[in-house]
């Protein structure tokens, strides 16, 4: 038996879903029959995203990566214990603790994408 796993999405990524339904809680229905819950930001995940995405610019980062990448990232660093996405490298970079579930390939062992790949 699989040890029941909690995934959580921050505001940022529930706005990325918006679109694929007419209203929130259409979204909040479907998230929740996938067993995915919706936790907003404390304080101090946002201090820290813009804190880092300052020194990310100070350090010429390119423009491709914007504030919402970084609020993802210290959301998952201060309220949860994985990240869901697969990094590019410059994660690594900016949030070193940060630990991805993601394998090279895009799919997240023993979760929840487990059940949409076989």
């Amino acid at each position: 038996m699989k040890p029941f796993l909690v995934h959580l999405i921050c505001p940022v990524v529930f706005a990325e879903l918006a679109p694929s339904t007419t209203d929130p809680s259409s979204l909040i229905g479907f998230l929740s029959r996938l067993q995915i819950g919706y936790d907003h930001f404390s304080p101090s995940a946002a201090f820290q995203a813009g804190e880092t995405f300052r020194r990310y610019q100070a350090a010429g980062g390119p423009r491709q990566h914007l504030v919402p990448d970084f609020l993802i990232a210290a959301h998952t660093m201060s309220q949860a214990d994985r990240l869901a996405a697969v990094d590019r490298g410059y994660l690594r970079v900016w949030f070193p603790q940060l630990i991805s579930s993601v394998n090279r390939s895009g799919i997240l062992p023993g979760t929840l994408m487990d059940l949409y790949t076989k």
